[in-house]
């Protein structure tokens, strides 16, 4: 009976020290001495290589690494305890890219390239009467980076891209980086000092010259969506909304395919055209008798 006495109390030691410190094998467990690793490279909207671009790892709000890429886009994060990760990527100009939270476990060795899917402008950065800020070219007109203290937003510049027509034409400053299909937002305000007969809003299929093309836009009559062929313009849809001067709207303006859709104040516009344009997109102010002042800010561009 004594011994008994003396083994069992052995047995229930060992099994509580067991029970107290488990063996570091599963690869689950936060403690397991294997580490995991990311690496990948970020693309643009081109589809090259965005250098600079932050990649932050974090477990609900926190974050718990963080690496920057270098000129060929590439970034790797290594010695990451396993656990449930989501990465958050950032770079000049771009929208913010994120992805779903995903067990990351030990051993792991993923390849997880990022594509950022829109470019985002709100001139904060720009010096005010910058012609061409980045992300830009003006085909025509006069444009420039100003102050705009009415801005829709609270940024920490309150600057805006301000397009006039003043002349004879239109003002067209085209984004460089779209395309065919894409998606187009932007808020825009129409100054008090503009005449009559403004117009402004988006060009799209834009591909050289100012003969074929697809023009989004919006007057003190309501919206409307124009295809002009060989010089001629069609209208191909129109909806009857007032817009006031002095006041910041939102437009959106995107295409897939044969499929056109347009968003102004609440309204909707859809169009499928069989013979779709082709080229890139860019913000127009226009003026069918007089000058047309317009400021523009938050342009985002995506695909």
């Amino acid at each position: 009976m004594k011994k008994l006495f003396f083994i069992v109390p052995v047995i229930m030691i060992v099994g509580l020290t067991v029970c107290l410190k488990p063996a570091r094998d599963n690869v689950y467990d936060p403690n397991n001495p294997n580490k995991a690793k990311i690496c990948g490279i970020v693309y643009g909207l081109n589809d090259l290589p965005v250098r600079n671009a932050e990649v932050f790892l974090m477990q609900d709000t926190e974050v718990t690494d963080t690496t920057t890429t270098g000129d060929d886009g590439y970034y790797e994060i290594g010695g990451i305890d396993p656990g449930i990760y989501k990465q958050v990527a950032r770079a000049p100009y771009y929208v913010s890219w994120e992805c779903e939270p995903e067990s990351l476990p030990a051993y792991a060795d993923d390849t997880i390239d990022i594509w950022f899917c829109a470019q985002y402008y709100d001139f904060e950065n720009e010096a005010t009467g910058t012609v061409q800020p980045f992300g830009f070219d003006t085909i025509c007109g006069t444009w420039a980076v100003i102050n705009d203290g009415s801005g829709p937003e609270h940024h920490s510049t309150p600057n805006v891209y301000h397009g006039e027509k003043t002349a004879a034409g239109p003002t067209l400053a085209l984004l460089k980086n779209s395309g065919s299909d894409f998606h187009l937002e932007t808020k825009f305000r129409v100054l008090n000092s503009s005449g009559s007969g403004w117009l402004t809003g988006a060009v799209f299929g834009y591909h050289g010259d100012a003969l074929n093309f697809y023009f989004v836009g919006v007057t003190h009559l309501g919206i409307t969506l124009n295809k002009r062929i060989n010089g001629v313009d069609s209208t191909l849809r129109f909806i009857t909304n007032p817009f006031m001067l002095e006041t910041w709207y939102d437009l959106t303006v995107q295409m897939c395919g044969q499929n056109i859709t347009v968003y102004a104040d609440g309204k909707e516009m859809n169009y499928t055209d069989s013979l779709p344009y082709s080229g890139k997109t860019g913000l127009w102010v226009e003026n069918l008798g007089g000058q047309a002042l317009v400021n523009f800010d938050d342009v985002i561009i995506g695909r």
